[in-house]
């Protein structure tokens, strides 16, 4: 070993790579690796919650919802937490143990500006700087937003003479070519570059001004780079990577790793300022993240290989003829483990969750009020029919319950014929079923759950068919295909969209390889989906149509926002916007994540107004004034799907989650009292929603993941792509017409992701076989 050290300690390629690397960190993160850079100026601010309200404010809350600095959002989590404050929905909260005082200081202050919530529960505060006292009070009949200027700052002592500070920045530069070649060099030799790993690691998150992460938070990503590095260093994975280093999978890889980049930093890096100042340091870091990155995802699919190579090794067969008896036994199982757990759920919050959404739905299918299409008309009149078998709201969370153990159910059934052991689909069932999400979700009454059931169940069906492997058989499977898209199109909105991109893909498939009872199949659910919505509703139901108003609001949030960044508009287009809300409710109401303030809040007839307003003109003005803010309007879209691409949450955005309880209503309803089966589950979903809340509240990780798979299946067969159509073409249509972070519209993204990791494993997907130098797709 010393020996070899000795030959190859002296390479002139590490060397010039290990300049150039600790160059570019020193250049992205000059504060983070150099001691000697200091402040110039310093600015601080005692926030105090006093405790005292008005006389009609509700409460004495006092809510920071945004700290920044040079027009950059700061995360709030970078403030030191002090008693009577908490982290509460991406803001700092003060509603009890008040007086009470925040610390805030702020380097190098630039137009630094506190942001308080204003709302019937706001009390006042008092915000002290230097010698200057505001005392504010935040109350406010309709929620809005007070905003505190910084004006005082102080100079910074310096620690270090100009000529200690050229002393340490070479000696941090020397250091880190060191630890740059070091590593490279043992990486060169041990045949292991994951060693590389460590020192992005550092430079990225220990170094790095971008993003501010507790140091448990910092341990933990460096604990799996250094893992990474362990596992990585045996042949099979040398040889595993060096399958991926082909230009074809390289090509393909790279837009996937700038997706998954962006996912996790992009808002952070591009979007907390406008305009972007420093961008050759943020491209830079943005680079080095995701070389980080890469090795985080060869790492997955080595480890997701491993998983396939140990189902490969057993003596369990494709099963494509499943005895009955077998199938009724696996049903049980799966569907009774699931079952069990989700029925846990319906006892504490019998007979179930409504919001204000649900109970609308309710009075339209009790008949207190007539029919309309805000809310799907079709899931209304599955409601009706649910509640004339049970007048309860328990009959809708029973339905929820078994359509969802009935998919999953089919799902594992599936995967175990497809060559999965069957003790991995128990463990699996048994995780399924205690996810969080998916138990209080079994008991919410909104669309969205027989929604996304419906993603899962057409996924499944699209699964048979580009495997050629059926649960019952293939004229069962194709007449489920068209009642599953003909439920995934009018179970809300935006599924019409996604199964018209479904459709349209499986028409050229099915075309090509002459699959006609696909073809009828697919035929018949579009002939149906239009024929309700064109026939149904308007002439048997008498529904009138939603105004326009309701679907055009969207790219008029995107208009919005270059209102409030004071962008560029033709005079005809900023007419238009002055025609709908007056220029201090756009700049005022404006939130880059919700069209909600300015929607519902403003006391003026918006939806009316724009509902007149012809929709061509309306998409023309969106189109000229996007040609004239390219960046502002593709910032604002992205923000207003925040929650379904961003892995975490971005400053200043929210997540409504779920909801505990039945809201106050006239019909009658509520929710029985339990007083021990209640408060556990709520503890057991207020804890996994603080702390895990990226893994098991938000999709943003499983997009990127499922991203990879089908990346990894496509490169196998063509025909893998089915199996990814509903879940692309509900994400797209929700990159279009989101508003709102809402985490019930994206719920189907996480309950897809562990069935198709499953099946990536199975021993039913394999490569394509290669006859006279044609794939058979």
């Amino acid at each position: 070993m010393t020996d070899k050290f000795s030959s190859q300690i002296y390479d002139k390629r590490i060397a010039f790579v290990s300049i150039a690397l600790a160059a570019m960190l020193l250049f992205i993160s000059p504060k983070g690796l150099n001691p000697s850079v200091e402040p110039d100026k310093i600015a601080s601010i005692n926030v105090t919650a006093l405790g005292q309200k008005t006389d009609s404010a509700k409460a004495s809350e006092v809510w920071i919802a945004q700290v920044s600095n040079g027009g950059v959002e700061l995360p709030l989590n970078s403030i030191p937490s002090q008693k009577g404050w908490e982290d509460k929905y991406s803001a700092l909260v003060s509603y009890q143990q008040q007086p009470t005082s925040l610390a805030i200081e702020i380097e190098e202050p630039n137009n630094l500006e506190i942001t308080f919530s204003t709302h019937p529960w706001s009390g006042k505060v008092k915000i002290e700087e230097g010698k200057k006292t505001t005392i504010q009070d935040l109350y406010s009949s309709q929620p809005g937003k007070y905003k505190y200027t910084s004006q005082v700052t102080r100079a910074q002592k310096r620690k270090y003479s100009p000529a200690d500070k050229i002393f340490i920045s070479i000696a941090s530069f020397l250091a880190l070519i060191f630890l740059c070649y070091i590593c490279l060099l043992l990486g060169k030799i041990k045949n292991n570059l994951f060693l590389l790993n460590i020192i992005l690691c550092f430079a990225v998150f220990f170094s790095s001004d971008y993003l501010m992460l507790t140091l448990f938070q910092k341990q933990l990503l460096l604990a799996l780079s250094i893992g990474s590095c362990f596992i990585m260093q045996t042949i099979r994975a040398n040889k595993f990577i060096a399958g991926y280093l082909n230009r074809k999978k390289i090509l393909l890889g790279i837009p996937v790793i700038l997706y998954a980049g962006f996912a996790f930093v992009g808002i952070r890096v591009f979007f907390s300022e406008y305009p972007l100042t420093h961008l050759i340091n943020k491209i830079a870091f943005f680079s080095l993240f995701c070389g980080w990155l890469t090795f985080m995802v060869l790492l997955f699919l080595y480890l997701t290989d491993l998983c396939k190579s140990k189902i490969a090794s057993t003596n369990i067969q494709i099963n494509k003829q499943t005895p009955r008896a077998t199938l009724i036994k696996q049903y049980l199982i799966f569907g009774g483990i699931m079952l069990a757990c989700w029925s846990v759920y319906l006892i504490a919050y019998f007979p179930g969750n409504m919001t204000p959404d649900s109970l609308d739905q309710w009075r339209q299918a009790t008949g207190i009020l007539d029919y309309n299409d805000a809310h799907p008309v079709f899931h209304t009149l599955i409601i009706k029919i649910l509640i004339s078998i049970w007048r309860s709201p328990a009959m809708i969370s029973l339905a929820q319950i078994f359509a969802l153990v009935a998919v999953c159910s089919s799902f594992f059934v599936y995967l175990s014929k497809a060559g999965i052991p069957l003790i991995w689909l128990v463990i699996a069932s048994l995780i399924v079923g205690v996810i969080p999400a998916n138990g209080i979700f079994s008991v919410m009454l909104w669309k969205d759950i027989l929604f996304c059931t419906s993603v899962l169940w057409v996924t499944l069906i699209l699964t048979e068919l580009a495997t050629d492997t059926y649960i019952f058989n293939y004229k069962t499977t194709v007449v489920f295909l068209a009642i599953s898209l003909f439920a995934m199109a009018l179970l809300r909105h935006n599924g019409t969209f996604a199964v018209y991109i479904t459709i349209a893909f499986l028409f050229f498939w099915a075309f090509k390889k002459r699959q006609k009872p696909v073809l009828i199949a697919v035929a018949i659910a579009l002939f149906s989906v239009i024929a309700f919505k064109k026939v149904m509703i308007p002439y048997v139901l008498k529904i009138r149509e939603m105004p326009s108003g309701y679907t055009l609001y969207m790219p008029v949030h995107g208009m919005a926002a270059v209102k409030h960044f004071e962008g560029d508009f033709t005079p005809e287009a900023n007419k238009f916007m002055l025609d709908l809300l007056p220029d201090s409710i756009w700049k005022n109401h404006f939130d880059p994540y919700s069209a909600d303030y300015y929607l519902f809040w403003t006391g003026t007839d918006f939806l009316r107004n724009l509902s007149d307003i012809p929709t061509s003109k309306v998409l023309h003005e969106y189109a000229s004034t996007f040609v004239r803010n390219p960046f502002i309007m593709s910032k604002a879209r992205l923000n207003g799907s925040e929650l379904l691409w961003d892995v975490t949450m971005a400053q200043g955005s929210f997540n409504y989650i779920y909801y505990t309880n039945i809201d106050s209503n006239k019909a009658g309803l509520k929710q029985h009292p339990n007083p021990i089966l209640k408060p556990v589950l709520n503890h057991y979903l207020e804890y996994t929603e603080k702390h895990f809340q990226p893994v098991l509240w938000r999709p943003g990780i499983y997009n990127i993941l499922l991203a990879i798979l089908l990346l990894s299946l496509f490169s196998m067969r063509k025909r893998y792509l089915l199996i990814f159509l509903p879940l692309i073409g509900t994400n797209f249509s929700l990159i279009v017409a989101m508003t709102h972070q809402s985490f019930r519209y994206v719920y189907y993204v996480p309950l897809i992701f562990g069935f198709i990791w499953l099946l990536a494993i199975s021993k039913i997907i394999s490569p394509a076989k290669i006859k006279n130098n044609t794939t058979n797709l």
